[in-house]
């Protein structure tokens, strides 16, 4: 395990790099209902992108094992396209989700979870664990946090991604105009302490995304990406970015 990776200057490394949009994942999702179309958008695929390369360049440096060696949960899983990308960069992950027919339109099997919090899966059956955009829907976050300890590995990491930030402008204007899509919404200090509190350690939190990209189309997306990540990073209006996202240790 290589614990002295330093996981800021990688996250930005990777996030910055021009990774190619998947034109296969674009085609598979062209017939499907318009809340799928945010997938053939190159501004709102790109970000899954980077995501799901940070996630399979993170795991492979930290185990010092190749990605086919690694065992990873998509927990929550939805359409699906994250396990896509995160299988299309060489990674082994198990998809898993409330309505696994949803994401079968993309992956084909999804494994079903059918109790509120509790995983179908053996304690220490996973390295990694991936939540994108599910933490904040769950009816009891505390026990679905112990599941996740519980099936992780000691030493295995937590990815949290599209974590809805309390002072987000984005989340306030959709609660404004009666979008409550979200159930919850998170703060710096309240994640912290809700990850000490079950037993998990932060080794590295961040904003992401000042401005939505998913129904824009933009003929530059990756200039739009780059401007989007300098404000966050470099100005106060950071503060007011749509997602708080981590990455966690279990011990």
């Amino acid at each position: 395990m290589h614990s002295s990776l330093e996981l800021k200057p990688l996250r930005r490394r990777v996030f910055s790099h021009p990774w190619p949009i998947d034109d296969h994942l674009t085609q598979i999702v062209r017939g499907q209902p318009g809340g799928w179309q945010f997938l053939a958008n190159p501004s709102g695929q790109l970000p899954y992108q980077y995501l799901a390369h940070y996630v399979t360049t993170v795991a492979s440096h930290w185990f010092v094992r190749p990605l086919a060696d690694l065992r990873m949960l998509d927990w929550g899983a939805g359409k699906g396209h994250f396990t896509y990308l995160l299988r299309e960069a060489g990674a082994e992950v198990t998809p898993a989700d409330v309505n696994p027919a949803e994401g079968e339109k993309i992956l084909g099997r999804v494994e079903a979870l059918d109790h509120p919090y509790r995983l179908p899966f053996a304690g220490g059956s996973f390295d990694v664990v991936i939540s994108m955009g599910v933490l904040e829907h769950v009816p009891q976050e505390v026990e679905s946090l112990k599941e996740i300890q519980r099936v992780l590995r000691p030493g295995g990491l937590f990815f949290c991604f599209n974590l809805p930030y309390h002072l987000s402008w984005v989340q306030w204007a959709a609660r404004l105009l009666g979008n409550h899509y979200h159930d919850r919404f998170y703060g710096r200090r309240q994640t912290q302490a809700l990850l000490t509190g079950q037993n998990f350690q932060i080794l590295d939190l961040w904003l992401r995304q000042l401005f939505p990209k998913n129904r824009v189309w933009v003929r530059n997306f990756r200039l739009a990406e780059q401007i989007d990540q300098w404000l966050v990073d470099h100005t106060p209006l950071g503060l007011l970015a749509t997602s708080l996202e981590f990455v966690a240790l279990r011990p």
